[in-house]
């Protein structure tokens, strides 16, 4: 069975941003999907434990975590819904994904590039 971390942490910041909207659609999605192999935790601040519902485990967030992340050991996958988390894994075995947003600022010009990236 993989064991598998989805950092959240930020979900409670702002509920009508990118971000937000991002990480609630696909918690609410890996929930639904969960397949049986797979044990899924959700790292999000504790107001939130039960907002994806009781199939899933939670991990409580707080900000000592950035020094100090004990109650992140022994995951397969860790998976950063931004680029802006300070919480890494401190398994080196640990895969370590991250989901990127909103790159276009490196873009020089958008409506080029429009052309040449395919929209999945």
């Amino acid at each position: 069975m993989k064991k598998i971390l989805l950092d959240m942490h930020r979900l409670g910041k702002n509920h009508f941003n990118g971000l937000y909207i991002y990480s609630y659609h696909l918690g609410k999605s890996l929930y639904k999907l969960h397949p049986e192999n797979i044990d899924l935790h959700y790292y999000l601040p504790g107001k939130f434990f039960d907002f994806f519902g009781n199939g899933v485990r939670y991990i409580s967030q707080k900000s000592i975590d950035k020094f100090f992340h004990r109650k992140a050991i022994g995951f397969d996958i860790w998976h950063s819904t931004t680029t802006l988390s300070w919480y890494m894994p401190v398994d080196k075995k640990t895969k370590f994904i991250f989901t990127i947003h909103d790159i276009n600022f490196i873009i020089e010009n958008p409506e080029k590039s429009k052309k040449a990236m395919p929209i999945i």
